[in-house]
């Protein structure tokens, strides 16, 4: 066999109990056994080798002489002493529910060398069939492929996760130091748990895949690799006060949930895919990676630096410009979205803000759409003590004006001196005063004039 073959294999002899395969190229083969007396197959060479399907009597896979890949889905096998040997490639084998049940002991699967793959459609695992799991050899990673509720700990053996069929709701627990998981297919929900003195969890996504719900309890480092070419989704509810640290070439969206108390680190600096980041309802700390990033500040006061690559920095209500604890009397920037490193449209292309055209979203009467335009007005205000001095004192100098429609009136304000010593930008809505009630947004690392074309609209 070689090059790409898909292949239906027949075995119709009667006296045929062994059935040796060759393989070269990428070979893809549906074994049956019309004959009955199949009971070995030997799997050489160095083509990477998919056995589909299998007939239920064969008791016998010896890979060991093969060097490619042997993938073999053995879910349709039911003999106790089927006996599974790999070779040296990175081998996957397939067994169906209960199989660990049924097959005599683990130790007739061996994995071989390589980095492979046992995987599993069970629900729940007896004491019985984890142990027999558990004493499986030469297998790097646990594949799950039914909706299962697991305790790492009574399949201590493996410390490597996959989730390989799509729609599934699992839960592990008891997860170990230097635990990971890894998506090859698309999920509803996954819950991690950690046994204790464990504190992070390796999540790596195959590319293409969109993980519903990942739910992480009580662990207070999510590493986060986005693998393949097509784009990966991750809708993530953390730990308070935990940090997602973002990895990988392949575009992924992250999706904060709202539901902890407080916010999340969200780091994605070392990432060379483009980021689309929605922040949670608390106070995130979000960061960007080397692409030009979308990062999309929720409600609570965020802290947001986009790092290299010419960011989009979004923003859906003015609510989400600022926390709960924030009023007029302020004094600090605690309370407000905050940009760090905003390097906006001047003479080259730069970052720009975005604000959303949801109806009323920046006040009331007042809806933004594609078509709008930005006008900056910049402001020096030589102190503020808190942010109804501020205000007032940029009403004072500009005398308000209002946004519409067809143009949003942004203010560019330097504060000199003052408790509130800074830069901010200032998005008044549909009245001609200024208050503190108004979009504020700080803006730190930012160096000359805010510009018109800094700022962008949606439509809704």
């Amino acid at each position: 066999m070689g090059s790409l073959n898909d292949l239906d294999i027949d075995v119709t002899g009667t006296g045929v109990a062994t059935l040796n395969l060759g393989s070269t190229g990428n070979n893809f083969i549906s074994l049956a056994d019309t004959g009955t007396a199949l009971r070995t197959v030997n799997i050489t060479g160095g083509g990477a080798t998919t056995i589909t399907a299998a007939p239920a009597g064969l008791t016998t896979v010896n890979a060991s002489a093969a060097t490619g890949a042997v993938n073999f889905n053995a879910t349709g096998i039911t003999a106790a002493a089927f006996a599974f040997t790999g070779g040296a490639g990175n081998d996957t084998l397939t067994l169906g529910d209960d199989a660990f049940a049924t097959l005599t002991a683990g130790t007739q699967l061996n994995g071989g060398a390589g980095i492979d793959k046992i995987g599993i459609f069970d629900t729940v695992l007896t004491g019985t069939e984890a142990a027999r799991l558990n004493a499986v050899t030469g297998f790097e990673t646990l594949g799950l492929n039914a909706n299962i509720t697991l305790d790492a700990s009574t399949v201590s053996n493996f410390k490597a996760f996959s989730i390989d069929t799509a729609a599934t709701t699992s839960t592990i627990s008891q997860l170990q130091t230097g635990s990971s998981v890894g998506f090859t297919a698309s999920t509803a929900s996954l819950t991690l748990s950690p046994a204790i003195g464990t504190n992070s969890v390796d999540v790596s996504l195959a590319g293409g895949v969109t993980v519903g719900a990942l739910v992480t309890t009580g662990i207070g480092t999510i590493n986060v690799a986005s693998n393949g070419t097509t784009a990966n989704v991750l809708s993530l509810t953390n730990s308070d006060n935990s940090s997602v640290n973002i990895t990988g070439a392949d575009a992924l969206t992250v999706n904060l949930a709202a539901g902890t108390a407080s916010g999340s680190l969200v780091n994605g600096a070392a990432a060379t895919g483009i980021l689309t980041i929605n922040g949670s309802g608390q106070n995130d700390v979000i960061r960007g990676g080397t692409a030009a990033d979308i990062l999309t500040a929720g409600a609570g006061a965020d802290t947001i630096t986009g790092n290299a690559g010419n960011d989009v920095f979004a923003f859906t209500t003015r609510a989400d410009t600022k926390g709960a604890g924030f009023a007029g009397t302020n004094t600090t920037t605690a309370n407000i979205d905050k940009i760090t490193d905003f390097a906006g449209n001047g003479t080259a292309a730069g970052d720009s803000i975005q604000l959303s055209g949801t109806a009323g979203a920046f006040g009331t009467g007042l809806t933004f759409t594609a078509a709008t335009v930005a006008n900056v007005t910049a402001v020096t205000v030589a102190t503020a003590a808190d942010f109804d001095t501020l205000t007032a004192a940029v009403q004072g100098a500009s005398a308000g004006v209002v946004s519409n429609a067809t143009t949003a009136q942004i203010y560019d304000v330097t504060v000199t001196a003052g408790a509130l010593a800074g830069r901010y930008a200032i998005v008044n809505d549909a009245t001609n005063t200024i208050q503190a009630t108004d979009t504020i947004i700080a803006i730190t690392g930012v160096t000359g004039a805010l510009n018109n074309q800094d700022f962008t609209f949606t439509t809704v």
